[in-house]
């Protein structure tokens, strides 16, 4: 295996600070959004991906389907989330989260 290298740079152009705040907020919307419509998502959308793009919930077939349509209906969206929503329930591991989370 390779090196790894992390570079730390500090952001000082007023223009990239501000297409990241609003690249933030727009992911915070979309969360938002997800996590209230989380129990439909779970029960009407086992099997697909969905997405959530300004604001709007749209469940595809395939991330590619999914990833087309978000950019084609809210190209401005610049932090669409995109989830595959497993078939079955069922216990999974995320080491990355410390631990078992039961998907609903």
């Amino acid at each position: 295996m390779g090196e790894s290298v992390t570079i730390l740079e500090e952001v000082t152009d007023a223009d990239e600070i501000a297409r990241f705040r609003k690249s933030r907020q727009q992911h915070q919307m979309n969360d938002q959004v997800f996590r209230q419509l989380m129990e439909h998502i779970y029960e009407e959308c086992r099997g697909k991906v969905v997405v959530v793009a300004g604001q709007e919930l749209f469940a595809a077939e395939t991330a590619e389907e999914a990833w087309r349509w978000a950019r084609e209906r809210h190209a401005e969206d610049s932090a669409p989330l995109v989830q595959y929503i497993p078939k079955e329930k069922a216990w999974r591991i995320y080491a990355n989260r410390g631990g078992m989370v039961r998907m609903q």
